[in-house]
């Protein structure tokens, strides 16, 4: 950007990677893989000496493993991904401004059954586990060509998610009840919450029906 406007004081640069892979281990099973990653470069020219950003670097790398089974009136899924992403940044006169990182752990698997024509079963189940690192600090100008940490902040914390869930629909001519439920839960020691929900369907000719239902909220 510079060589088109030379007073143009910061620039941005980055590039990124994907790739996915699919193996049919049988006829029935298969194995996915993804991955997405990226990098960004950040430069700023005109900045101040004690705590103006100067040059910053991030970086992120994303991965899942999925397997499938399927069958006529049966089919399960399972993924475990996990994520990875940090930061630096440093002032004008190379100062170590800040820098930090975070992971993910995720898993997650679904499982549906479809027992007759008019009767339908899903199952799941999900966890997540998060971990945030970081550090700030700031400086003081000591004249014109130094500087001195001022303050060094830290923060930092954990926490883990998990839900699991079950739900049926039946059919029977233009009427469709769904009826399920979810528990979810925050941290090991706090007791899961229960989110019931019951949905009913009923189809007026091809071109109308009518909707009604019920549910938990939870929020968290």
């Amino acid at each position: 950007i510079r060589k088109l406007d030379a007073t143009f004081g910061s620039t941005l640069g980055f590039y990124d990677m994907q790739t996915k892979w699919t193996w049919d281990l049988t006829s029935r099973q298969q194995l996915q893989f993804l991955a997405i990653g990226g990098d960004a470069n950040y430069l700023q020219q005109n900045t101040g000496i004690a705590n103006g950003l100067h040059t910053a670097n991030a970086r992120s790398l994303v991965g899942s493993l999925t397997w499938r089974y399927l069958r006529p009136t049966f089919q399960a899924s399972t993924r475990v991904s996990s994520a990875y992403s940090d930061f630096h940044n440093y002032g004008l006169l190379g100062q170590d401004q800040g820098d930090g990182h975070t992971t993910s752990l995720i898993w997650r698997t679904d499982l549906q059954w479809v027992a007759s024509k008019a009767l339908t079963f899903e199952a799941g189940g999900w966890r997540q586990v998060d971990h945030d690192q970081r550090i700030l600090r700031e400086y003081s100008a000591v004249g014109t060509s130094s500087v001195r940490l001022r303050s060094d902040d830290r923060f930092g914390g954990s926490r883990r998610l998990g839900a699991a869930w079950i739900s049926a629909t039946a059919r029977r001519g233009a009427l469709a009840l769904v009826a399920g439920g979810r528990v979810v839960g925050d941290a090991p020691s706090a007791p899961p919450l229960a989110a019931p929900w019951l949905l009913a369907e009923y189809r007026l000719g091809s071109r109308a029906k009518l909707t009604a239902g019920v549910d938990r909220k939870i929020q968290y």
